[in-house]
């Protein structure tokens, strides 16, 4: 199975699409990050590269939005990052299409400007995260949607494990295995099948407990 980077990165084309502004897409392309196939390091040299761009949006416009930074700098702003684990990382944002790599002929990063104006550069490209800025978005919407969702399943696991413990010697033998993994589970992260067995389990043992004494 694909990750989504793998079809939207690297495919679309700039068409009159609106510039975004960089800390808003990374926000969304880090609660996206599980569906990009990149880890929080990645997204952390992305930020490092952001803050090379002086401007605050960055422009659906292919080699718009470059940044030039050596790996001593860009390991410097991550706190010393060592520079091979820096390239692997920049290597997996250029893999992913996150952002295209702009190499002069000698491989250097570099800008020349004519007049005060750029008029060529050299490095990372930041432009593909605002072409793709509307799947990111959609990714991130649909994260926190699925993250609504893992916390309500994780309350109902919770209250379903505590009335039953709450039953004491009402309910012979207790469900110690069950409980057991109930208690595991609501203290890892776990995807929404296992906490939606786990609370079935559990329903099926509270629907024979006792009515409660009134």
């Amino acid at each position: 199975m694909k990750h989504a980077s793998q079809v939207a990165f690297g495919m679309a084309e700039p068409c009159a699409l609106p510039s975004v502004d960089k800390w808003d897409i990374l926000s969304a392309l880090s609660k996206a990050a599980p569906e990009f196939g990149v880890s929080h390091r990645t997204l952390a040299v992305l930020k490092a590269l952001m803050t090379f761009l002086p401007e605050q949006l960055i422009a659906a416009e292919r080699g718009g939005a470059v940044v030039f930074p050596s790996n001593r700098k860009l390991c410097e702003r991550l706190n010393g990052m060592p520079e091979s684990t820096l390239r692997r990382h920049l290597a997996k944002l250029v893999e992913t299409g996150i952002v295209s790599r702009q190499d002069s002929p000698n491989r250097k990063r570099f800008a020349r400007n004519i007049g005060g104006t750029r008029a060529v550069a050299y490095g990372f490209d930041l432009s593909p995260l605002a072409v793709h800025a509307g799947q990111v978005l959609a990714i991130a919407e649909d994260a926190d949607l699925k993250a609504e969702r893992i916390a309500v399943l994780r309350d109902r696991l919770a209250l379903l494990r505590q009335e039953i413990l709450a039953s004491g010697q009402q309910l012979a033998p207790l469900p110690q295995e069950t409980l057991e993994r109930a208690r595991l589970t609501l203290r890892r992260r776990v995807d929404q099948a296992d906490l939606v067995a786990l609370i079935d389990a559990l329903t099926e043992i509270a629907a024979d407990l006792p009515a409660p004494q009134t």
